[in-house]
Parts: C-alpha cells; sequence; structure tokens
C-alpha cells in the first residue's frame, strides 16, 4: 500500500538529481505496476512531459485514465488494447475495464455489451462472472425488473460455482418478490439454497423462511430459517435467520441482544488454549521466550514507526511453531497491539485441525474479537446510549484496533474519520483546538467515532443497521435506499444499497457483531 508514494518520491529524486533515465524508469514502474494509484495518474502526466506517453502500454492507459476520472479518454485506450494487440491484456481485462469506463461515462448499453462480451467469449477468466454481474446489474437498473431477473438467472446457469452466482439468484428471487411473484421467488432462493457452501445455502433457506412468513406459512418457514442458522449460524444470513424466529421487534437487527455493559474477560482463555495447541501441536516444540521481540516492537510502537513494529512480528511469526504463534499473539494482545496479535491468532487457527477461525476454540477466537480498549469503548457507549459490542465492531471493522490507521482517503484513526467530519464533529463536542492529528489518540478517536454513530442512530429511527449504512456510505445516500419509507424493512434495505462498500460493509459488522455476542454475551 505504501509502494506507490515512495515509488513517486524516489522518481522526483531522481529527477531533481539529473538522473532522467532513471526518473522515466520508475515513474514507469509506478503507472505499470499499480495503474489503480492515485499516483499512477502523476506518473503518466510526468511521462507525457518526457515524450513517454506511449512507452505505456494502452491497457495501463485506460486504467490509469480510467481511475483518474476521465472515463472517455479511458475508453480510447481501451479500445485501442482490444483492436491492435498492443497489449498483452487485450482480452477479457480490456473489455471488462472498457465497460467500467463507458458505464461512467452514461454508455449503459456499450457497457452492458461489453461486460457480456467479458462473459460469454472469455468464460474461463476470472472476470468472466464479474462481467456478467455487472451486465446484469446494468440491466435490471436500464431495462427493469423482468430482464434485470433473466440477467441473474443467466448468470447462475453459466457460473454455479461463482460467489456471483449466489448474489445473483438472491438478486433474483428478491426482485420477484417485489414485483409479487411468489412462485419465481421461491424457485430462484431454493436453487440458491441448493448451491454448493453453507454461505449459499443460508442465503437461499433465509429468504425462502422470509417469503414464507410474509405468505403466512409458519411452520414452513420456521423450518427454513432453521436450516438457514445450522448451515452458517455466524453468517448474516444465519443471524437474521435467529433474528426473524424471535417475537417482535427482535425481528429488527440488534435490537434481540442489544446490552449495555461489556464482559470481563477471561482468565482461563490462556491456559485452554495451551492445552488446545497440545492436543495437535509438536509436542517437542517449547514455548519460546518472546519478551525481547514484544521489547522492541513497544520501542519501535512509542516512537511511530508502526511499520517497521509489524514487520517484527511477520519476521518472528516465519520461525515461530503453533506455541510461539499463541505466545506471541496473547502478549501482543495484552500489550494493546491488536491488528498484529489478530494477524497471529488468524493465522494459528489455519494451522490448527478445523482451518477456520470459527472452528477454532472460544480461547482463540476471543483474540481475533478482542475487547480492544474496553474501558473507552464502555465509556464511550454509555455516554452515546449504543451498544458497546456494536461501537466494538464498528473499531474492528474500520481498523482492526489500529490506533495509526490512515487511510488514502484521508481517514484517520480507528473509527476511521475523514477531515471534514472530524471537524462537525469536533465542534459539537465543544473541541475547538482539534486537529486531525488529534485522531490517531485512541481517547478521541473512540470518542468521536461514538459520537458520530449516535448521531446516525439518532437520525435514522434508532435503527443501528441505517446508522452503520450512513456512517459509511452517507445520510444521503441512506435516505435514498430507504426510497421514502422510514420503516422500510431492514433486509429489504440492505438490497437496496447500491454502494458494494456499503453493503459489504454493513453486513460484515452485522457478523462481527454476531461473533462478540457468541463469545461474550
Amino acid at each position: 500500500g505504501r509502494r506507490p508514494a515512495i515509488l513517486l518520491r524516489q522518481a522526483n529524486a531522481f529527477e531533481i538529481a539529473d538522473r532522467m533515465q532513471a526518473a522515466i524508469s520508475t515513474y514507469r514502474e509506478l503507472a505499470t505496476t499499480y495503474p489503480s494509484a492515485t499516483e499512477a495518474g502523476t506518473a503518466l502526466d510526468a511521462l507525457s512531459g518526457f515524450g513517454e506517453y506511449l512507452s505505456v502500454d494502452s491497457y495501463i492507459r485506460g486504467r490509469i485514465l480510467l481511475t483518474q476520472g476521465d472515463p472517455d479518454n479511458a475508453e480510447v485506450a481501451l479500445t485501442t488494447a482490444l483492436s491492435d494487440g498492443s497489449s498483452p491484456r487485450g482480452g477479457a481485462p480490456a473489455a471488462y475495464y472498457r465497460g467500467m469506463a463507458r458505464r461512467d461515462s452514461g454508455d449503459m448499453d456499450g457497457a452492458i455489451a461489453d461486460f457480456n462480451r467479458v462473459a460469454t467469449q472469455f468464460p474461463r477468466d476470472p472476470l468472466a462472472p464479474e462481467g456478467a454481474w455487472l451486465a446484469a446489474r446494468l440491466t435490471e437498473f436500464n431495462s427493469g425488473p423482468d430482464d434485470g431477473i433473466f440477467a441473474y438467472q443467466a448468470l447462475a446457469d453459466a457460473f454455479p460455482s461463482s460467489s456471483r452466482a449466489a448474489q445473483a439468484l438472491a438478486r433474483a428471487g428478491w426482485l420477484a418478490s417485489q414485483q409479487g411473484d411468489d412462485d419465481g421467488a421461491r424457485v430462484s432462493w431454493t436453487s440458491l439454497g441448493n448451491l454448493p457452501g453453507p454461505q449459499a445455502e443460508a442465503q437461499g433457506r433465509f429468504w425462502l423462511g422470509r417469503a414464507l412468513l410474509g405468505m403466512g406459512q409458519t411452520d414452513d418457514a420456521m423450518s427454513a430459517l432453521d436450516q438457514a442458522q445450522q448451515a452458517a449460524p455466524l453468517s448474516y444470513e444465519g443471524l437474521r435467520a435467529r433474528d426473524l424466529e424471535a417475537p417482535g421487534s427482535a425481528r429488527e437487527p440488534y435490537v434481540a441482544a442489544w446490552t449495555t455493559h461489556l464482559a470481563a474477560p477471561n482468565d482461563q482463555d490462556p491456559a485452554a488454549c495451551r492445552n488446545w495447541i497440545d492436543s495437535w501441536a509438536d509436542p517437542a516444540e517449547t514455548e519460546p521466550p518472546v519478551d525481547d521481540l514484544l521489547s522492541r516492537v513497544n520501542r519501535l510502537v512509542g516512537v511511530g514507526l508502526v511499520g517497521p513494529a509489524a514487520a517484527e512480528v511477520l519476521d518472528a511469526k516465519a520461525s515461530l511453531g503453533p506455541h510461539g504463534i499463541y505466545e506471541l499473539a496473547l502478549a501482543l494482545n495484552q500489550a494493546g497491539l491488536y491488528p498484529e496479535s489478530l494477524v497471529l491468532a488468524n493465522d494459528l487457527s489455519v494451522q490448527s485441525p478445523p482451518p477456520t477461525i470459527d472452528d477454532a476454540p472460544p480461547c482463540l477466537q476471543r483474540l481475533v474479537y478482542p475487547l480492544a480498549y474496553s474501558d473507552l469503548v464502555q465509556q464511550e457507549a454509555t455516554k452515546n446510549g449504543l451498544d458497546p459490542y456494536l461501537l466494538l465492531g464498528l473499531l474492528r471493522q474500520e481498523s482492526w484496533f489500529g490506533a495509526g490507521a490512515q487511510s488514502s482517503a484521508a481517514a484517520s484513526g480507528l473509527a476511521q474519520i475523514i477531515p471534514s467530519t472530524a471537524q462537525d464533529i469536533a465542534r459539537s463536542l465543544g473541541q475547538p483546538g482539534f486537529t486531525q492529528q488529534d485522531l490517531l489518540r485512541p481517547t478521541t478517536a473512540i470518542a468521536f467515532g461514538a459520537r458520530y454513530l449516535s448521531d446516525q442512530y439518532q437520525r435514522f429511527g434508532r435503527r443501528a443497521l441505517l446508522a452503520l449504512a450512513a456512517y459509511n456510505g452517507g445520510g444521503a445516500s441512506v435516505a435514498r435506499w430507504q426510497e421514502g419509507d422510514p420503516r422500510i424493512d431492514a433486509d429489504d434495505f440492505v438490497q437496496n444499497i447500491d454502494f458494494v462498500e456499503t453493503r459489504i460493509y454493513v453486513r460484515s459488522i452485522y457478523e462481527i457483531y454476531g461473533h462478540y455476542r457468541a463469545l461474550y454475551g
């Protein structure tokens, strides 16, 4: 993530030193290797100034121009890549990104044609199901739900083993239900439930159960919802199935499990995890001391060298067995170095006999879902009327509890707040001397994140799921996704979210919340 900026600085340094060939080579490396980075546009402009614009192949130029918000010229470059064979990636990738360029410039018919071209002419390419998905999405919004349903079903038939097949059948079923076609919806959701994998089964059974509830077929609905929970109990659909089986207001996400106080840490976890590792790891391995390593890591973090500190952990991990990885993960957790601890605990779960974190014992899962900054989280959750586990879930999703986290969008700190929003929060909290750098302190970051989430929670009728969508996608977008109905069904609302990042964000935090409730509730 840091390399594009480093390469740009290096190329600039070569220019200042009058080493022009080295500068050109570095600009070209930046543009070619990282075409989606913001720095790639600067590199392409610099190459143009050197008369080296065409030394970057047409496909890469198209990718860079698309990222820089110039879809018209991106389309020209990608058309060249498709027509003259000048780029080694002139097949499916060029057609895919030309489709994106045409979409961004408003040529929906051309975009659909390009995306369908990827799916039909290059069916074995990894981009093929992605092209079919984007073609179906545009068809739905361009031609209406009936054509959209047909396109989604065609995708599922063509690419049944792709992750897009499940999404397509879920969308087809939902569109059919919105059209009043209950039979069509049932067919799509049954097909979804029959796709391979527990996630797809949970999705299909959940949506089928939800539809049967609406038809008054309670017994069949409860059976389908039970199957959804059993297939993937901590997936979004598994958790929502649990909600729908509960009476009354519990059908609204978060309401059933809302709490006011965090649980205490489990003092028995270290012994339980050591015994678990003993049951499957090599008994000849001893638990190496980690004190020296942790001391180095703490000193590096203390002077702001978070990257080198993380590198120390990653270097050490390569030479450690299961016992050592656990001891280091535990020590990092206790030292408040949560991102590094999460990485190690996840790695340990991959090495263990059930190679997923959800199958690992609770003692290890609690390192992956830690009670990070618990005193601050509890304080700010109480002050702002929030469930502390919801606030923990947001912080974990935003930053993996990395206090120094900073994004390419200039968001900072544990709660990843952008400068304009941070200034508004500072004014509301009466902090006129606030600077963006203050968000790198956990006390400020958690207070600001809790206040902003609480504001959205109150704004959208004390509905946590809508508040999370607003936190990520903006309040104006949430109003659009509500379609004029402030009490819109929660699942219909999630289906209406057309920002892929926001939809994943909302679903992910709900799953994180479910893990916290299962581990600490």
